[in-house]
């Protein structure tokens, strides 16, 4: 849903980066190549780069409850 909104607001000067491993359904990732940004493996310093020169975040799931992302984003006050 995220991806789909994200194309067709296509706002201007914004980037949305997805970042870390997840799950990737094929069926539907393609249909957004070139909209987004991919970072597959990442440090930590460079997550923490990530959230600290990031507007919002956005942990769009259906299988995260409670996970470590939260625990990371204690680190750096985003909306």
């Amino acid at each position: 849903m995220l991806l789909s909104v994200w194309n067709k607001l296509k706002p201007s000067g914004a980037r949305l980066i997805v970042a870390g491993g997840h799950v990737r359904d094929n069926t539907i990732f393609p249909a957004f190549a070139g909209s987004y940004e991919e970072i597959l493996r990442i440090s930590l310093s460079e997550l923490v780069a990530l959230y600290q020169n990031a507007d919002v975040f956005v942990l769009p799931s259906v299988a995260e409850g409670f996970g470590h992302v939260y625990l990371n984003l204690l680190l750096v006050p985003l909306p």
